[in-house]
């Protein structure tokens, strides 16, 4: 299940559109990454991080970039697919800085020490100055096998071609302690934090930055919020069909908003507890009415709500 948020939370507003252009990298650039394990890599440069950095905090900023070479890259089109952002300072730059998403939305990392910094920051610039170079003749998006040693599947996740000694294995981990590396890149349609992250010899090590959010709808429209994780929409239930004393089933519908997905909790009483309906499913919101589904509604009476997820 993805990131539990909410259960009824206000709408946000958009704003100007960012474009993702030709790999004209340079440090201090983020790159937005697709990959799927044993399918090759896409990236887009998608601007320098101050263009993010000098929003004000609750701007939404509409990404673009080439859904269709995305699309036509990956076998099942972009269902099952993972995005994620990263990128970094030079090696020389006074001030050494990463960015990199954080799929667990609601877990902080923690700043790094000298050590991991530099490793982490060494395999970024490796997969974004490859990049560069192998599209230095145009303006297409880089795509690259996932063994190629310079690739962002090879060098970073944990995938099943993956180098031994991985940035999934050197990744942030929480404030306040745990060896669990938090995820870089996360399955779309879902939202996706971006923290900035440097050197800190303090301990315990304080949190990084929160950048803002990145949010990738069902459609493949991708927006960034500035600041925060970006606002939740109200879901509301339009109906509720049940029949338990034939199919002992109750399917109950909502209306959704782009952007967010939706699970169905349930209770035998209107207090709670709340439980999550098993095997019901998360409905990925597209504007229109949606409906999820609780098999085994035989109780004598049973309580519905909706839950609202990044």
């Amino acid at each position: 299940m993805k990131k539990i948020t909410s259960f009824l939370l206000a709408a946000v507003a958009a704003g100007a559109v960012q474009q993702a252009g030709a790999l004209n990298y340079a440090p201090t650039h983020l790159f937005l990454v697709f990959r799927q394990d044993a399918t090759k890599d896409v990236l887009f440069d998608i601007g320098s991080v101050s263009n993010y950095l000098a929003l004000a905090t609750g701007t939404q900023t509409p990404v673009s970039f080439n859904q269709n070479t995305v699309v036509t890259n990956f076998p099942s089109g972009m269902a099952g697919v993972r995005f994620g952002i990263i990128g970094t300072t030079s090696q020389i730059d006074p001030l050494p800085r990463i960015w990199v998403t954080d799929a667990t939305v609601l877990t902080t990392p923690a700043q790094m020490t000298f050590s991991k910094f530099s490793t982490i920051s060494g395999k970024l610039d490796n997969v974004n100055l490859n990049a560069a170079i192998y599209t230095l003749s145009n303006a297409a998006p880089y795509i690259i096998s996932t063994a190629a040693s310079s690739s962002y599947d090879y060098l970073v996740t944990g995938g099943t071609l993956s180098a031994v000694t991985t940035f999934n294995g050197d990744a942030p981990t929480p404030v306040g302690g745990g060896l669990a590396p938090l995820p870089v890149d996360a399955v779309n349609p879902t939202t996706i934090a971006l923290y900035q992250m440097e050197v800190s010899a303090t301990n315990p090590k304080p949190a990084a930055t929160l950048v803002g959010a990145f949010t990738l709808d069902i459609n493949g429209n991708l927006t960034f919020t500035a600041g925060a994780l970006p606002v939740l929409a109200a879901s509301r239930i339009t109906g509720i069909q049940a029949d338990p004393l034939n199919s002992q089933s109750a399917t109950v519908s909502f209306q959704t908003v782009v952007g967010a997905n939706y699970a169905l909790y349930y209770a035998d009483e209107a207090a709670g507890p709340w439980q999550v309906v098993p095997g019901a499913g998360v409905a990925n919101g597209d504007g229109t009415v949606q409906s999820l589904t609780d098999y085994d509604a035989s109780a004598p009476m049973r309580f519905y709500r909706i839950e609202t997820l990044y």
